[in-house]
């Protein structure tokens, strides 16, 4: 990731731009460069260590050794190989772990910086867009963040509202997926009970449908832009 912002910095260019084979070789540079440097620090600390024996991330011994292990985990039945719902960054366009990822709590329209934008985005505000029930018949659904509708399974409403009750029992066609979704009624007037209720619901249906929703986001999500397009084909 260093190298990558140091590229977009001086160049304006990404790993994408480069190929595997030019990033692979800036890697090596920027190892070739700063490396040494770091060492010294390291050395300058009092750190004791048994220097000869330094390597690299990328070193050809540690990456057979990373491949060793995890095959031989896999064969031992410790590890599998499956689809699942991970974070995407749309402007590495690589998944990222958690750790990797700022959480910030917004109470309202906050202006946000995004990698990959020169200009600021909007977030916290409500989107609000219909699913259709049949030819003359939609239900309308808000949500401040658009994109995840991608991976909706299912639509829960207040049983006492009269705009919905009719709804009941009845299914919604997803707009961009083969998929309906069932509208339920989920709410007893405990609020613990019913999002228990709701997301033991949510992964039973998402653990069924997984692979579906992974293929839908792998391919919607490739382009760093696809993420705002998606969202901005909705008005609010």
């Amino acid at each position: 990731m260093v190298v990558e912002k140091a590229l977009a910095r001086k160049e304006g260019k990404s790993r994408h731009d480069l190929g595997r084979q030019e990033f692979t070789k800036r890697v090596w540079e920027w190892k070739a460069e700063k490396g040494e440097r770091i060492y010294e620090h390291l050395k300058r600390m009092g750190i004791s260590a048994d220097w000869d024996r330094a390597a690299f991330t990328m070193d050809e011994k540690l990456s057979k050794a990373v491949t060793r292990a995890f095959v031989t985990l896999y064969d031992w039945g410790f590890i599998y190989r499956s689809d699942r719902l991970v974070i995407w960054s749309c402007t590495l366009k690589s998944c990222i772990s958690d750790i990797e990822v700022d959480k910030v709590e917004l109470t309202g329209r906050t202006f946000l910086a995004v990698p990959g934008y020169t200009e600021k985005l909007e977030f916290g505000v409500p989107t609000f867009f219909a699913y259709k029930i049949d030819e003359a018949t939609e239900i309308v659904v808000a949500t401040t963040r658009p994109d995840t509708m991608l991976g909706d399974v299912a639509i829960a409403v207040q049983p006492e509202d009269e705009r919905y009750k009719g709804f009941i029992g009845r299914t919604a066609r997803h707009p961009f997926v083969e998929r309906d979704l069932p509208i339920m009624s989920l709410l007893t007037g405990n609020l613990e009970q019913d999002v228990s209720k709701l997301h033991l619901l949510m992964t039973q249906m998402t653990t069924k449908l997984g692979n579906d929703i992974i293929l839908i986001l792998s391919q919607l999500l490739t382009r760093m832009e696809i993420c705002w397009e998606i969202a901005g084909n909705f008005q609010r």
